[in-house]
């Protein structure tokens, strides 16, 4: 039995020592990493083909003025083939620009004197890595529409038009317009 016991011993150490072969991985060959060198990137990634990227928000968007009014967003690609995001921002908010103007409830607006409003993020050390987006597959980001945070609390209800986009000079991916309800305090 002790002769079976250390037969069983060394095969554990013959099948353990050849699983991890291959000698040492460098960890900069891995391409998931966050690099510093964008033209590398850019080189190396496919450009984004137009129409197959969704962009739409999701969950409640009724919020009250002068509170925090976060919101999410889903990147859905809905084509037969990967979507390459050479440029993908590591803190979620850094990725979302947002465009709005008041609206309606049905989110009419005057078109000859609506005024669109721009709400970039302010990226002082940007940090970012290329995303890839297989058929069918989602990314979450999330957001906040800072503007409703700015407006004064005794807001009457109010509608906001709103479109985002991904803060991206690679690609260009926006959502449709939406409409955003800012609830009164009562």
């Amino acid at each position: 039995m002790k002769v079976l016991n250390n037969l069983f011993l060394i095969f554990g150490l013959i099948v353990l020592t050849g699983c991890g072969g291959g000698g040492a991985v460098d960890l900069k060959d891995d391409p998931g990493l966050i690099t510093d060198d964008a033209e590398v990137v850019r080189e190396t990634v496919e450009k984004l083909e137009p129409g197959e990227v969704l962009m739409m928000p999701v969950g409640d968007l009724n919020y009250y003025a002068g509170m925090p009014a976060g919101i999410t967003v889903v990147v859905r690609n809905i084509g037969s083939t990967q979507v390459n995001f050479p440029k993908w921002h590591l803190r979620d908010e850094d990725n979302l620009r947002f465009y709005y103007t008041p609206c309606d409830a049905e989110g009419n607006i005057d078109e000859e004197n609506a005024v669109w409003t721009s709400q970039t993020p302010v990226i002082e050390n940007p940090s970012y890595y290329p995303v890839v987006l297989m058929p069918e597959n989602s990314a979450l980001l999330q957001g906040d529409l800072s503007f409703i945070e700015d407006l004064p609390a005794d807001t009457p209800e109010s509608y906001y038009l709103v479109v985002v986009e991904l803060n991206n000079d690679e690609v260009e991916v926006s959502s449709p317009p939406f409409v955003v309800k800012i609830c009164e305090l009562k």
